[in-house]
């Protein structure tokens, strides 16, 4: 009796720090959560036509946290619309599953998944799109220009403050002015990694889906993330730029 019990005593510790080591080795498991961006203010939708509506405003939701790092917006390039519709119903069906939405940022940015890219803007390489400051801004992204209205010219405003022009995450530092001239300006190619095409770019237009996430650390500096927040789809136009 006592050495059935002893058995049992022992494959209980076994089974114990076998599941410690696999949540200590595995990477997805380290998902600590901390407060998504939250509160949009204006989610385009790629069927939009007036160019006034063509952009994302959301708020970031930071709280005074030392593992807190700050915001960043992830993009994808698409020419099927039905191939973002798609993407975009999967990822906000996994942010809107409360068992299971852990797995969301990973699932946005994972090679071999979704694979959005980060946001970037002129002079800065971070993923972090907005720095951590421990109170909410207000962020607003234009991603690219409209003719020659400097009302609608391509920007990233935080808390009414421009601080630059939105960039794909190319070495290239390429615009979101698609069909415009400069040699920024270029087509996006279907073997870029920021797009997911079915054939080449058409002079249809293209489009363009983004979702923020707000990314922290933890105690030995592995990165955690937030839910993520849909912030909506635009289309670019070659006329945009005519």
């Amino acid at each position: 009796m006592k050495k059935t019990f002893l058995k049992k005593i022992i494959l209980f510790f076994i089974v114990l720090e076998c599941l410690f080591l696999f949540n200590s080795s595995c990477g997805l498991d380290v998902f600590t959560m901390i407060n998504p961006p939250y509160s949009l203010i204006n989610k385009p939708a790629y069927y939009d036509v007036e160019v006034s509506s063509k952009y994302f405003e959301f708020y970031t939701n930071e709280t005074e946290d030392n593992e807190f790092d700050g915001t960043a917006v992830y993009y994808k390039i698409y020419n099927n619309v039905e191939k973002l519709q798609s993407d975009v119903a999967s990822l906000v069906s996994l942010a809107n599953d409360s068992q299971n939405n852990y797995n969301a940022p990973y699932r946005l940015i994972e090679k071999g998944y979704f694979y959005y890219q980060p946001l970037r803007k002129e002079g800065n390489s971070s993923q972090i799109l907005v720095e951590y400051t421990g109170y909410p801004k207000k962020v607003h992204i234009r991603l690219s220009d409209y003719k020659n209205f400097s009302d609608f010219s391509a920007c990233i405003k935080i808390s009414e403050n421009n601080i630059g022009k939105p960039l794909r995450n190319l070495s290239n530092k390429s615009t979101f002015n698609f069909f415009a001239k400069t040699s920024y300006d270029r087509i996006p190619e279907k073997n870029d990694d920021d797009v997911r095409f079915s054939g080449n770019a058409t002079d249809d237009g293209l489009y363009v889906s983004m979702f923020a996430v707000a990314i922290g650390h933890n105690l030995d500096y592995t990165p955690i993330y937030s839910n993520i927040l849909y912030l909506g789809s635009v289309k670019i136009n070659p006329e945009d730029f005519s």
